[in-house]
């Protein structure tokens, strides 16, 4: 029973740290801004370091919280884009889903950094990831998602 408790208050205090900045994470807002082509909700999976992490529609963001180093993002398929970033422990990144709604369908078109004062604007426009809607919560903030 010891093992046991010791076990989950181990585990616990990991998902807490992970979820709160510190000294030796980088911050990166994911979002996918507003688009008027559809009255459905058109979604796709995010993949962090080749981990499905996400499933993000129009006008949501989600925050992580992820170790210095290399890593990869993409949405539903890398053959539609993506970006690998080097992360700086103590910055915050601002990624953006890239749509082409050109047409008669709406298609993915990878993933982009965008400028800190472009993203902020937009952020608080929209609104936070669902809980539901979260598959990895390892490195998400689950602080800033809305059930």
């Amino acid at each position: 029973m010891k093992h046991l408790l010791f076990a989950l208050i181990l585990l616990t205090s990991f998902a807490v740290r992970a979820q709160t900045p510190n000294a030796q994470t980088a911050t990166v807002y994911f979002y996918m801004p507003h688009h008027a082509w559809t009255t459905w909700r058109f979604s796709g999976k995010v993949y962090v370091d080749e981990k499905r992490t996400a499933e993000i529609s129009k006008n949501r963001y989600f925050v992580l919280r992820l170790p210095a180093g290399k890593h990869s993002f993409y949405v539903r398929e890398k053959k539609f884009g993506g970006l690998e970033l080097d992360l700086v422990a103590g910055e915050t990144y601002y990624l953006r889903v890239n749509l082409d709604e050109g047409g008669s369908r709406i298609k993915f078109r990878g993933v982009s950094s965008v400028p800190k004062e472009e993203a902020e604007f937009l952020i608080k426009e929209i609104q936070p990831i669902k809980q539901g809607d979260i598959y990895d919560r390892t490195f998400v903030d689950m602080t800033l998602t809305s059930r």
